[in-house]
């Protein structure tokens, strides 16, 4: 899987060397939001498919399909439809009281009612809700693991050091995107360039590369993308689903009734002429369940200067979050 924030740190990169600066400071500014998920192959459909690897949100996940009489593999990947991702949030809002963190019993109790499970052949388990069909030979399509075996050699002695080089073997991907308006077609050249130079590593052996293709998503999906709103407008007091990036410098979430994994990411940006690093950012994985507390407030961050404009020093994403409604 190509982590959200490689992909938004390569478009950064592309349209610094465009000289699109207005997609660079909407990007920096947190404007722009994009999340990458795995997919599935249902009733002529594609489906995006959210991750399911948080130990308290596969929890209740499980206890759901034990209650529901289903046997799943320890080792298995979870994974939930946008509906049933929609039905999660409304669950953990109906089930909290105030001050209080959510019991898994009481989530499961909820959730059972409004989502089904399914084990796909290939091994994995889709969880989706009442008001979806998905066909008894639903494809799963989802990045898997390489492994390449090479060797270092040492010029003054001539021995040879093995190692192993892993990464991501996608074919398809779904991109979810949050962008402003006017800014739809500098995003999409931004995206095909970025296709032809590849994102990621090993990109001088040609890995990376991708076509982008408009798809048309199940309607039911179209309505939970009509819910998906950045976390500057979501309702104040509730859980939100986060797709995107999510600062954890940002004090309108409540952190210690929000479950997350974390990644730590720095780099460079801008154009080769002009490179400047950029300060570490602690950001959550997809799938990352959040308390909104007092969205009102913003966060401030120190602007540097990139050509002639000035840009912030370190990244404030404008997560992609769904309306706990």
């Amino acid at each position: 899987m190509i982590p959200t924030v490689t992909l938004l740190r390569a478009v950064i990169s592309v349209s610094a060397v465009s000289g699109d600066f207005n997609l660079l400071s909407s990007v920096l500014n947190g404007q722009i939001g994009l999340c990458m998920l795995p997919l599935a192959s249902s009733n002529g459909y594609i489906k995006p498919l959210v991750p399911i690897n948080l130990n308290f949100v596969a929890r209740v996940f499980d206890l759901v399909t034990e209650r529901k009489g289903m046997s799943i593999q320890r080792k298995a990947e979870r994974y939930s439809t946008l509906s049933a991702s929609l039905e999660f949030v409304k669950a953990l809002n109906a089930s909290v009281s105030e001050g209080e963190l959510p019991k898994i019993e009481n989530l499961a109790g909820i959730l059972g009612n409004q989502v089904n499970a399914k084990n796909v052949m290939s091994g994995e388990v889709i969880f989706y809700s009442r008001n979806e069909k998905l066909e008894d030979d639903v494809k799963v399509i989802i990045p898997r693991r390489v492994s390449e075996h090479r060797n270092t050699i040492d010029r003054l002695t001539g021995a040879a050091t093995p190692f192993v080089v892993t990464y991501m073997q996608v074919s398809k991907l779904v991109l979810l995107a949050n962008v402003p308006k006017g800014l739809e077609q500098q995003l999409e050249k931004a995206l095909a360039l970025l296709g032809e130079m590849g994102v990621g590593g090993l990109r001088s052996r040609g890995l990376g590369r991708f076509t982008l293709e408009k798809i048309k998503l199940p309607p039911e999906d179209e309505q939970v993308l009509g819910k998906i709103v950045p976390i500057t407008i979501a309702p104040c007091n509730r859980y939100a689903l986060v797709f995107g990036e999510l600062p954890l410098s940002w004090d309108a979430v409540e952190w210690k009734n929000s479950f997350f994994d974390l990644q730590v990411i720095t780099g460079y940006a801008g154009p080769s002429y002009a490179q400047v690093l950029f300060g570490p950012l602690i950001v959550t994985r997809p799938g990352a369940v959040v308390k909104i507390g007092d969205c009102s407030k913003t966060h401030e961050v120190e602007r540097i200067e990139i050509g002639e404009r000035l840009l912030p020093s370190t990244f404030v994403f404008v997560p992609l979050v769904i309306a706990g409604e």
